[in-house]
């Protein structure tokens, strides 16, 4: 793995050391440098993919899955968990991720300067690894259960720019204690919020410590977080002035555009095979285009009616000018992430009017009727379900099929089935985490 991140930091700085006028000073040294690094959209705005197509939030055609290699229909099929695991760009994105990070915090501190700049710089790269190890816990490690956490393994964690040192592979607990103190400082150096969405704020950096603590469990951190959040940033698109008929109805921020309010930290998947084919072979089941009623409007602008009880998917946040799928952090995931932890706190009444704020955007104007008088358990279920229509094809589907598989109650049933084989998870599924690359067990 080493090595094969020196060569990747290499081939992905060409451009950046072409600049350099000495060429003698092969690495970055100056906030500039640092910023550059940093603004390598290509590297640092990817999010793993191939939990997106784990979850059921879209099926594949039997033609498109012939046409699919092996990774992706190992991957659709839950069959990364095993000896042989693949070569994949979700494993070595995130840590090219954390290379470039890392190198950007020993330059920072070998420099010395402290200044609003530096402040900055370090707060995004310690966003950045810690985005990047969230991305690899969710695929590369057991679903998160407290009273495990201390003793399963996760992944390997490197913390400085030595591409010799060791990186042992740390228990999940550990990661994620990680994941919050790198976002906990860089809520405290970044901006409130940024003009640039592919660079992070600080409310990008308390909306993944949100997200964190939810698929923790630990529902007290998570409404603390996200209730800054709401405080600070809470714009939510009407979805009434939003054209259903558009093939890509969205407006997106990047890399021009009138800009998407709901971003806040702008982070397409990583492209595959599968995620390339949602205009065509890969398409929503309609069990799911029924959950949404005649007056909502995400069932127009999310799904492409093309006959015959066949759907796919243009609702991605991406906006019209990208072709990826949407995965960063949205004002919508947070309302719906701060509803869920509010009602597992027992603060009910203001979870509904959270829900209400953001349903009233998604239904045709005047004809949402607001949530009627639902026990407890039945509105918990409502929000999970609402997290399912609203966050479709973002990535949580996959996170919550995870948390609540080790529950009889709660678990998430999932079945497919393609060219006569029929598929299905079962409870605590060992498929849920990936293998490691055969390649990057020695030395991880």
């Amino acid at each position: 793995m080493i090595g094969g991140l020196c060569f990747l930091f290499l081939s992905c700085s060409k451009d950046f050391l072409e600049k350099k006028s000495d060429q003698k000073l092969l690495i970055p040294n100056t906030l500039e440098d640092f910023q550059l690094l940093l603004d390598n959209n290509g590297v640092m705005n990817r999010t793993p993919g191939l939990g997106l197509i784990s979850s059921d939030d879209f099926y594949i055609t039997e033609a498109g899955f012939d046409n699919l290699d092996e990774l992706n229909q190992r991957a659709y099929t839950w069959g990364l968990h095993g000896d042989l695991g693949l070569i994949n760009s979700d494993w070595r994105v995130p840590y090219e991720q954390i290379f470039y990070s890392n190198i950007v915090l020993h330059g920072l501190a070998k420099l010395g300067i402290a200044n609003n700049e530096s402040d900055q710089i370090k707060g995004q790269a310690l966003f950045f690894r810690a985005y990047a190890l969230f991305g690899l816990l969710q695929e590369f490690a057991p679903p998160y259960r407290r009273e495990r956490a201390s003793e399963q393994d996760a992944v390997p964690v490197p913390l400085n720019m030595d591409i010799t040192s060791e990186r042992p592979v740390k228990k999940v607990a550990e990661v994620y204690r990680q994941i919050l103190e790198d976002l906990m400082l860089a809520e405290q150096l970044l901006p409130r919020t940024q003009a640039i969405k592919t660079r992070p704020s600080a409310v990008a950096a308390l909306s993944l410590s949100g997200r964190v603590c939810l698929l923790m469990g630990n529902y007290r951190e998570a409404e603390v977080h996200l209730e800054k959040v709401h405080s600070e940033y809470r714009r939510l698109i009407d979805y009434n002035t939003l054209s259903p008929s558009a093939s890509r109805p969205f407006p997106t921020d990047f890399p021009t555009g009138p800009g998407n309010d709901e971003i806040i930290f702008y982070s397409p998947f990583i492209n595959y095979s599968f995620l390339a084919y949602t205009n065509t072979q890969v398409r929503v089941e309609k069990r799911i285009v029924d959950l949404y009623a005649p007056n909502d409007l995400r069932k127009g602008l999310y799904f492409q009616d093309r006959g015959n009880d066949i759907y796919t998917f243009k609702g991605s946040y991406s906006g019209s000018r990208i072709s990826t799928l949407f995965a960063g952090l949205s004002t919508d995931e947070n309302y719906l992430n701060y509803a869920e932890v509010l009602l597992r706190n027992g603060k009910t009444e203001r979870a509904m009017q959270l829900l209400e704020e953001l349903l009233v955007t998604r239904y045709r104007t005047g004809t949402y009727s607001g949530i009627q008088d639902r026990e407890e358990t039945e509105l918990l279920s409502f929000v999970l379900q609402e997290r399912q229509k609203s966050l479709l094809g973002k990535g949580a589907r996959w996170w919550d099929i995870r948390r609540f598989n080790h529950d009889e109650t709660d678990m998430i049933r999932v079945k497919k089935s393609i060219k006569g084989t029929d598929y299905e998870l079962d409870i605590n599924d060992k498929r849920l985490q990936f293998s490691f690359p055969m390649d990057e067990r020695v030395g991880g």
